[in-house]
């Protein structure tokens, strides 16, 4: 068993949100796949790094799924895909020190038992355009069904699949044809206008996934706006602010909803979706930069109560929605480069990626364990931050 635990003192926070401890894992650590061979970059295939794209609760024995992405190198290697499980608990001799243990890592593979890996190449460019053909796969979106099947959301197609447990594909649940780009290519460049006027952005497909309180709905989260919802200009420069919210049913087949989430800002993107309460979903919505370069790194909360279905709108605006089109009223609850905090010194500077969202057993007090975790991209000198935060609903 591979464990880590880091124990820091609860500062000031507002009253509704109090960060309880932060878990480091180190850049160094290895994870239980067994796999010894180097990728490329040297990189160790069974480095414990990534893992902060996505992270669940399984609802027993303090017990989550976190799942890396496509691997190191922005897709340049053949890392095979998968996800591990950890206990994330309080310490039994000490409340304020949390533990985090590794328990199990588990490949992800395709019906024919093939590894998924997140090499950008490794698709068929005769294929299914909706990527059914491709053995690429950037798992950035983890939720689990009531039955325990494993929903992973990935970026690439953009799809979402279905696991079992053992990491084997189940099925590949239906995502509407214009999310798919028409030309795929293993380059960003090969997939940007003119060679696509509609689908998801290179590198900018379905990254986060929630799940409704009763199973019945996945919904998938874009990280930027489709091509043809005003997402970029003529330069190829992102513009669009407004992202759709595709909702997925996990059996038998409903009408068409989409959701509208506004970004504050086009420079930024999003991570992550996670039911709170009601019709009220948290995101992360956050710049790239790190330290103190980072402007803009916040947990939000997103209400859909008076949400426009806009499943029947081929396009949406760059800017500005017509008054017709109600978006998520958008919240800021945890702002995580707030002082009070302490999230961002000079000896642990903020991360540029804070990417997975989770929530944690009821604390006796009545408050909700909420998980933020950063992806440190498989970096040999960035760990792995978990940090553990008390809500009040």
């Amino acid at each position: 068993m591979l464990a880590f635990a880091i124990a820091l003192l609860a500062v000031a926070a507002p009253p509704k949100v109090e960060r309880l401890a932060t878990i480091v894992v180190p850049a160094n650590a290895v994870d239980l796949s067994g796999m010894t061979d180097l990728i490329a970059g040297d990189v160790p295939h069974g480095r414990l790094g990534g893992f902060g794209s996505a992270i669940e609760y399984t609802g027993k024995d303090n017990a989550y799924i976190i799942l890396p992405d496509r691997g190191p190198r922005d897709g340049g290697t053949a890392y095979q895909c998968r996800f591990h499980l950890a206990t994330i608990a309080p310490a039994s001799d000490s409340p304020a020190r949390w533990e985090f243990a590794l328990t199990r890592t588990v490949i992800l593979k395709d019906e024919q038992g093939r590894p998924f890996i997140g090499s950008s190449g490794a698709y068929r460019p005769s294929g299914d355009p909706d990527g059914r053909d491709d053995r690429r796969l950037d798992p950035e979106g983890v939720r689990v069904g009531p039955d325990g099947t494993i929903f992973v959301s990935d970026e690439y197609g953009p799809r979402v699949l279905a696991f079992s447990p053992d990491g084997t594909l189940l099925r590949r649940l239906p995502v509407p044809a214009r999310y798919n780009p028409v030309v795929r290519d293993g380059l960003e460049e090969g997939e940007l206008p003119p060679h696509n006027v509609k689908g998801r952005q290179p590198n900018r497909g379905f990254e986060g996934l929630a799940i409704t309180p009763d199973g019945s709905t996945l919904l998938a989260f874009l990280q930027s706006p489709l091509i043809q919802d005003g997402g970029l200009d003529e330069a190829n420069e992102r513009i669009g602010r407004f992202i759709r919210v595709l909702h997925v049913p996990v059996t038998g087949t409903v009408d068409l909803v989409e959701w509208v989430y506004p970004m504050r800002s086009a420079q930024f993107g999003t991570n992550e979706l996670l039911h709170w309460t009601g019709q009220t979903y948290l995101a992360i919505e956050r710049d790239n930069k790190e330290g103190d370069k980072a402007k803009a790194k916040r947990v939000i909360a997103a209400d859909f109560s008076r949400a426009t279905n806009v499943a029947a709108l081929p396009e949406l605006p760059s800017l500005k929605l017509p008054p017709e089109i109600v978006p998520a009223e958008v919240s800021t609850l945890i702002d995580l480069l707030d002082p009070a905090f302490g999230l961002n010194t000079p000896s642990a500077p903020m991360p540029a990626k804070v990417e997975g969202l989770a929530w944690g057993p009821t604390l006796p007090d009545g408050r909700r364990v909420l998980i933020v975790t950063t992806d440190n991209d498989f970096k040999h000198d960035e760990p792995s931050y978990l940090w553990i935060f008390a809500v009040r609903d």
